[in-house]
């Protein structure tokens, strides 16, 4: 789910990028990286509830 978020927010990021002020522009950078953070977070936790360890 996190990476859908990643993907809209990317594409939205892309197709108003020339609306977008710097504020936005790193805005939306510092949301897809703390959003792919949590995303490969909940990726290795779930992997390490699968395996057992």
């Amino acid at each position: 789910m996190n990476f859908g978020y990643c993907l809209i927010t990317l594409v939205l990021g892309i197709t108003y990028y020339d609306l977008l002020t710097m504020f936005g522009v790193a805005y939306f950078g510092m949301e897809l990286i703390l959003i792919v953070g949590i995303a490969l977070l909940e990726l290795r936790t779930a992997r390490s509830k699968v395996s057992g360890t």
